[in-house]
């Protein structure tokens, strides 16, 4: 059966906008036209009775909001709203919690900022205004026009509790310890295929063995690194190295969110992401590819050939037996890894009282 679909005016420009920046990064199978389909969604959410949620990152979440906030829009804000639209439409939920767990930052003081702006988000996604954010993401007007009342949401309610839950995240802390690692042997002077080898001894031999700073490592030490992926600078302050880990920290903890929501999700749901960050797209790639196939190999479309021997070392620290230090009965995770935590920072640079 043929169907039709009645699109708003002007609404084939926002496909245009969202098909262009090609944000989606999803695991179910489609092809590169059919993602950016509205049709496709409708007729499967109100027929096949599928939800689609969408995973924004903290970049995404920011332009959205400024899109409101700020009276002289750049084209990222209206790339942004055009994504609002596009979901709007195509009646595809949008999740912003982890984007505002990382604005949030263990940061107590800012949870009220951050209350303030998931509760400004869901009056921007919840417009009823759907003309308004057509002419705002094209260029047509300077504003949006928003929900007029600000909604009741279980979000809301119990995001106090979200974030005691959050600050207790053991995988958040487990990350942070090997983007700290993985500095501390990047600044080393050993050669790439060293680098990689050292990072998989101390994670087999000293703490515990994790797929996605593996990726994020083999990447980094190979000869075709992404622009920017690494942005720890020995010679900033204190605080500048601290934001530096950290960041590299959310951009793995969100794909490791991403796959723990795949791992969750019910059977009538379809989970994908969204963002800009070309090495949160690589690594996502890579890894939802390697889920899929169980083929290491497959690092090879998108690292040199050079990098054939780091990917043989990591296939055979992966299928390793023997004894790991996690499996022994007097390990402590938590001891551990605060005390690894403790004295990388410490190395690195990440106290005042340490130039």
């Amino acid at each position: 059966m043929i169907r039709f679909i009645n699109y708003p005016k002007n609404f084939e420009k926002i496909i245009s906008i969202v098909a262009n920046k090609d944000y989606f990064i999803n695991s179910f199978n489609t092809t590169p036209e059919n993602i950016y389909d509205p049709g496709g969604y409708i007729v499967n959410t109100q027929e096949n009775k599928v939800t689609y949620k969408l995973i924004i990152d903290n970049n995404i979440l920011s332009h959205i909001l400024s899109a409101y906030k700020n009276s002289k829009p750049n084209i990222n804000y209206r790339n942004a709203i055009a994504l609002i639209s596009f979901c709007q439409f195509s009646e595809i939920l949008i999740e912003s919690n982890i984007a505002v767990y990382e604005k949030i930052d263990y940061d107590q003081k800012r949870i009220e900022e951050a209350i303030a702006d998931l509760k400004l988000f869901y009056r921007i996604d919840d417009t009823p205004y759907t003309d308004s954010l057509i002419a705002y993401a094209i260029g047509e007007q300077d504003f949006i026009r928003i929900n007029d009342k600000e909604l009741r949401n279980d979000s809301i309610d119990h995001f106090r509790e979200w974030f005691k839950e959050f600050t207790a995240l053991k995988n958040w802390k487990i990350f942070y310890l090997s983007i700290l690692k993985i500095t501390e042997i990047e600044i080393s002077h050993m050669k790439d295929e060293s680098k990689f080898s050292t990072l998989l001894n101390w994670m087999y031999e000293k703490f515990i063995f994790t797929e996605i700073p593996t990726v994020f490592a083999i990447i980094l030490f190979s000869s075709r690194r992404i622009r920017g992926m690494f942005k720890y600078k020995s010679t900033d302050n204190y605080k500048l190295k601290k934001k530096q880990i950290t960041n590299m920290t959310w951009d793995i903890f969100m794909i490791d969110h991403y796959f723990r929501i795949l791992n969750k999700k019910r059977t009538d749901e379809e989970i994908m992401i969204a963002t800009e960050d070309q090495l949160v797209k690589s690594i996502l790639k890579i890894v939802l590819e390697h889920s899929q196939t169980k083929d290491y190999n497959i690092l090879l479309k998108y690292l040199p050939s050079s990098s054939e021997k780091m990917i043989k070392t990591y296939e055979n620290f992966s299928k390793k037996t023997g004894h790991r230090l996690c499996n022994s009965k007097n390990f402590d995770l938590e001891k551990t890894r605060d005390e690894y935590i403790h004295e990388l920072e410490l190395k690195l640079g990440l106290f005042a009282n340490v130039v």
